[in-house]
C-alpha cells in the first residue's frame, strides 16, 4: 500500500474519529482552565495595581504636602518626577489650596502604541485625588495631588501574561491529543500498514526523533523484534547526526569567535599557507596596506612585498621559510617599513609555525612599536637638552666640547668657549616672577642661537648661565684670541639689546667669560672651568662685557679654594686666636679698654692677616660662626681678668661685629647669652660696628641697637669718615664712642685736609656728646695734635701693637701708667 492511499483509508478509520473526539474535548477543557486561570490572574492583577497606586500616593502625600506649605517648586518637580517611576501615569499635578498648579508633569502619549483589547477595558484613563493637609505654623493649608492613570498599559503585563497562558493550555492540550492519535493508530492500524507508513515518512539522514511503534500484540514476535532494531539504529543515527551538528556549530562559534578577537586586537596578524597565500588577515592589517580584509584574503604574499624594501623584504621572506622548515617560532625585535600612504612604522614581528585547517601554515603577529620609539627618542632628547630652552645640557655640552677638544688637537684648529651669566638676573626673578625670567632665558637662548654659525653649540648650564662652543676658529691665537673676542663682543651686544617682557622693555645685560682651546691638557670640564672663572672677573671688572682667561685667574681661584678650605679647617682645628690692642687715656696714662682683634695661626703661612681671610669668610657665610666664637671667647677671658683682678667694671673692651652678624635675628639673643653665661656685667663690653652696616637699613638697625643698648652694652662706630658719615643719620644712632680712623690719622701732620677731617669729626662728636678715639696713632706729634683738639683717647702701635693673651695680662699687670709700657 502506498502511502496516500494509507492517508486517505486514514481517514475512515475509527482511531481518527475517535482522535477527533478527543482534540474537541480537550480544546474544551483546556479553555475552561486556563480561563478560569485567567480570571483569578485578573483579581490578583487588579488588586496588586490598586496597591501599588495607593503606595505611590502615600509616599508622595507627605513630600506634596510640604511642598505646598513651603512653595517649595523644586521639591514639588521632585514629588511629581518620582510618581513617573510607572509606565502607566498620564500625568500628575500638584496644586495649591487656591487651585494654581505647583508642579505638573504629563507623559508622552503620543508615542505610546494601540493595544488590541483598549476597546475591552470600559474606563481607559482613572482620576485618582487626594488632599495635602498640614497644621505649620498653627493653620491648616491644603492642596490636591491629582493623578491620572492609563489603564490599557496599567493591565498590559495582565493581558500578556493572559494570553500566554491560553495558548500554553491550547499548545500542552493539543500535545497531548498527538499522543493520543497515535494511541489510537498503533491500536487500530494494521501492524504492518503502520511500519510501512512510519518507515516512509522518517529521513534517513534526519529521523528528527521519530521512531517506528511495536505493534500491539507483536511485542515479542520478529515483526516487534524487526521494529526495536529498526528503532535501536534509528536512534543510534540521531545520536550520530545530533553530535556531528554539535560540533559543526562548535566549531563555527569556535571560528567567529577568534574572528572576531583577531579583527578586535591592535595588533597586526595574518597567516600564510606553505605556498605564500593569505588565508586569514585582520582588520589592522588590512588598514596598514589600505585594503579590505576580503580583498586581501587570498592574495600571494609576492603582491604585499613590494611595499617594503627589498632588505626588509630579503629579511621577512628568510623569516618565513626558516619558520616552515624548522617549526620554530621566530622573533624580530624591530622591522620597519613605510606603508603605501608614506607613513613610516616600527613593528616588533613575532612568527609562529601552526596548522590552519589540516595544512601548515604561518602565523605572523606584528606589534607597533612605533609610538614606543617616538617616546625613547623624546626621553633622549630630554635627557640631554635642557626642558626650558631646548639647547643641549650640561651632560650634551661637555660631550660635544669633549669632542671639539679632541678634533682641535688632531687638526690643530683653535676655538673658543664662551661662558655667559646674565648679570643681576636673580632680581627679575624677584621682582618680576619666575615667570618672566623664564620668557627672558628662552629669548635669551634664541638671540644666542641667531648669532653663532650653524657648527657651534649654544647650551644652557643650568639657572642664567649659558656656554657657547666656537670651534676651528685658526691656527694662530693671536687671530683666534682676537676673533673669540669679537665674537663674545656680538653675542654681549645681542644680550644687551631689550628684552619684551608682557609687553614691557626689560634691559638685561651680561658678563662674558673666554677660553681658548686646546690648552695643553686640560680636559672639557678644565676649560669650563677656565671660561668660568674668566665670567666671574668680567663680573668682579663691573659686569656687561668679556674677559679672556688667563692663568693668573686660575691661580687666583685655585688660591681662594684653597682658602676656603683652610679656612673650614681652621674654625673647626680652632686655629683662630685673640689678639687686644690696649685704649689709652692720654690725661692719666692709664688702658681704659681694649680692642678685640681676631688673628689666625696658619700651620704653614704663620699668621695670616685679617685683611686677607675675613673678606673670603664673609663671602662664605662663615663670619656669624667666627664672630659668635669671637663674642663668646672674648667674653669668657674678660670673666678670668675680673676674677683675677686684672679688669675692673670702668674698663671696656671693642668687640668688632660684622654685617651679617648684626642682621641675624637672633643676635640680640646670642648677644645677652654670651655676658650671661661669662657673668661680666654688660658695659664691659662696647660693640664696634661700620657705617656700611648702617647706611643701608636703618631704622632696623636702629631699632636693633636701642634693644641691645638697653641691656647695657655700649656701641662705638667704627672707621668713621671712610663711607657715609653723615650727621643726619649719625645723630639717629644710639652710639657711645666715635672712633677716628686711621686713614686721617696717619697724615694728621702733613696733609691740611686730613687735619681738617679729623678736627671736624671731634667737633661732631662733642656736638653729639659722644666720646672719641683716635686709631693708628704712631708718633708723639699725632698724638699732641689730637690732644690739641680735645681727644684725650687713643689706641695705636704709639702705646702697643695688638697683643696676645698672655702678653696682654702682663701689661694690665703692669699697668700703672702709659710710661711704664713704653
Amino acid at each position: 500500500m502506498s502511502s496516500a492511499v494509507f492517508k486517505s483509508t486514514l481517514l475512515q478509520h475509527l482511531s481518527f474519529r475517535l482522535a477527533r473526539t478527543g482534540v474537541i474535548l480537550a480544546l474544551v477543557v483546556s479553555l475552561v482552565t486556563s480561563g478560569f486561570q485567567v480570571f483569578l490572574d485578573y483579581q490578583d492583577e487588579q488588586s496588586s495595581l490598586n496597591d501599588s497606586i495607593e503606595r505611590v500616593m502615600n509616599a508622595s502625600r507627605f513630600a506634596a504636602s510640604r511642598a505646598v506649605h513651603t512653595l517649595d517648586y523644586n521639591l514639588a518637580s521632585e514629588v511629581v518626577d518620582g510618581m513617573f517611576v510607572y509606565d502607566f501615569v498620564n500625568s500628575v499635578t500638584i496644586l495649591d489650596e487656591l487651585g494654581n498648579p505647583l508642579s505638573q508633569r504629563s507623559a508622552d502619549v503620543s508615542e505610546r502604541r494601540a493595544h488590541w483589547y483598549e476597546p475591552f477595558i470600559g474606563n481607559p484613563t482613572q482620576q485618582l485625588e487626594t488632599r495635602l493637609e498640614t497644621d505649620a505654623m498653627g493653620s491648616d493649608v491644603y492642596g490636591v495631588l491629582r493623578m491620572e492613570l492609563d489603564m490599557v498599559l496599567a493591565y498590559e503585563s495582565f493581558v500578556d501574561r493572559a494570553l500566554s497562558t491560553l495558548l500554553l493550555g491550547v499548545a500542552k492540550n493539543f500535545v497531548l491529543i498527538l499522543l493520543f492519535l497515535v494511541l489510537f493508530y498503533r491500536l487500530v492500524t494494521h501492524p504492518v500498514n503502520q511500519l510501512s507508513t512510519s518507515l516512509d515518512a522518517i529521513d534517513p539522514k534526519n529521523p528528527a526523533g521519530r521512531r517506528l511503534p511495536v505493534p500491539k500484540g507483536h511485542e515479542d514476535d520478529e515483526i516487534g523484534q524487526l521494529t526495536t532494531n529498526i528503532n535501536l539504529h534509528l536512534n543510534s543515527v540521531e545520536q550520530l547526526i545530533r553530535d556531528n551538528s554539535v560540533a559543526r556549530h562548535e566549531v563555527e562559534e569556535s571560528y567567529d569567535n577568534m574572528r572576531r578577537l583577531i579583527d578586535n586586537l591592535p595588533h597586526m596578524i595574518y597567516v600564510k599557507d606553505a605556498s605564500g597565500h593569505l588565508v586569514l588577515v585582520n582588520k589592522a592589517y588590512a588598514r596598514a596596506f589600505q585594503q579590505s580584509v576580503e580583498q586581501l584574503t587570498g592574495q600571494h604574499q609576492s603582491a604585499l612585498l613590494n611595499v617594503y624594501e627589498e632588505k626588509s623584504r630579503e629579511l621577512l621572506q628568510d623569516a618565513d621559510a626558516k619558520v616552515l622548515s624548522e617549526q620554530h617560532s621566530l622573533f624580530i625585535p624591530e622591522f620597519e617599513w613605510v606603508d603605501p600612504a608614506g607613513n613610516y612604522t616600527a613593528l616588533e614581528l613575532r612568527i609562529l609555525p601552526l596548522e590552519f585547517r589540516g595544512e601548515p601554515a604561518i602565523l605572523s603577529v606584528g606589534v607597533d612599536i612605533t609610538e614606543r620609539k617616538r617616546n625613547q627618542a623624546r626621553m633622549q632628547h630630554m635627557a640631554y637638552h635642557d626642558p626650558l630652552t631646548d639647547l643641549p645640557n650640561r651632560h650634551l655640552f661637555l660631550d660635544r666640547l669633549d669632542q671639539s677638544l679632541r678634533r682641535a688637537s688632531r687638526s690643530n684648529q683653535l676655538g673658543a668657549l664662551i661662558f655667559i651669566d646674565l648679570d643681576n638676573f636673580k632680581d627679575i626673578n624677584d621682582s618680576l616672577g619666575h615667570a618672566a625670567g623664564d620668557s627672558v632665558l628662552r629669548q635669551a637662548a634664541v638671540r644666542l642661537s641667531d648669532v653663532v654659525r650653524g657648527e657651534d653649540t649654544v647650551a644652557r648650564l643650568g639657572g642664567d648661565e649659558f656656554v657657547v662652543c666656537l670651534a676651528d676658529l685658526g691656527t694662530h691665537a693671536d687671530e683666534v684670541s682676537q676673533l673669540a673676542g669679537h665674537r663674545a663682543e656680538a653675542l654681549r651686544s645681542v644680550m644687551a639689546a631689550p628684552f619684551v617682557i608682557n609687553g614691557s622693555r626689560l634691559n638685561v645685560t651680561a658678563s662674558l667669560g673666554i677660553a681658548l682651546f686646546p690648552d695643553g691638557e686640560v680636559t672639557a670640564s678644565d676649560l669650563l672651568r677656565n671660561a668660568d672663572t674668566a665670567m666671574y672677573q668680567a663680573k668682579s671688572r663691573g659686569k656687561d662685557t668679556a674677559i679672556l682667561f688667563e692663568q693668573a685667574m686660575a691661580e687666583a681661584t685655585a688660591f681662594r679654594l684653597t682658602m676656603e678650605n683652610d679656612l673650614r679647617r681652621a674654625l673647626h682645628e680652632e686655629e683662630f686666636f685673640l689678639t687686644f690692642q690696649p685704649q689709652v687715656d692720654s690725661s692719666n696714662d692709664r688702658i681704659i679698654g681694649a680692642e678685640v682683634l681676631m688673628r689666625w695661626q696658619h700651620p704653614e703661612r704663620g699668621i695670616v692677616s685679617p685683611v686677607e681671610f675675613i673678606p673670603v669668610l664673609e663671602s662664605m657665610g662663615l663670619i656669624v660662626r667666627v664672630g659668635e666664637w669671637t663674642l663668646r671667647t672674648a667674653c669668657g677671658i674678660l670673666r678670668d681678668w675680673m676674677d683675677r683682678g686684672l679688669w675692673t667694671r670702668d674698663q671696656v673692651m671693642g668687640i668688632n661685629i660684622s654685617p651679617q652678624q648684626f642682621s641675624q635675628p637672633e643676635f640680640f639673643d646670642q648677644v645677652r647669652k654670651a655676658i650671661d653665661d661669662s657673668g661680666i656685667p654688660p658695659q664691659c663690653i662696647d660693640l664696634e660696628i661700620t657705617e656700611g652696616m648702617v647706611i643701608h637699613e636703618v631704622e632696623e638697625t636702629i631699632v636693633r641697637m636701642h634693644q641691645i643698648r638697653d641691656y647695657g652694652v655700649t656701641f662705638s662706630i667704627d672707621d668713621f669718615g671712610t663711607g657715609y658719615s653723615s650727621l643726619s643719620y649719625l645723630k639717629r644712632l644710639p652710639l657711645d664712642v666715635l672712633k677716628v680712623d686711621q686713614s686721617f690719622v696717619r697724615d694728621i701732620n702733613t696733609d691740611t685736609n686730613d687735619a681738617a677731617i679729623v678736627e671736624t669729626i671731634l667737633a661732631m662728636a662733642r656736638h653729639l656728646n659722644l666720646q672719641t678715639i683716635a686709631e693708628g696713632v704712631e708718633t708723639s706729634d699725632q698724638l699732641n695734635f689730637l690732644e690739641s683738639k680735645g681727644c684725650s683717647r687713643y689706641q695705636g702701635y704709639l702705646f702697643a701693637p695688638p697683643l696676645r693673651q698672655d702678653e696682654f695680662e702682663q701689661l694690665l699687670n703692669r699697668q700703672h701708667s702709659l710710661s711704664e709700657i713704653l
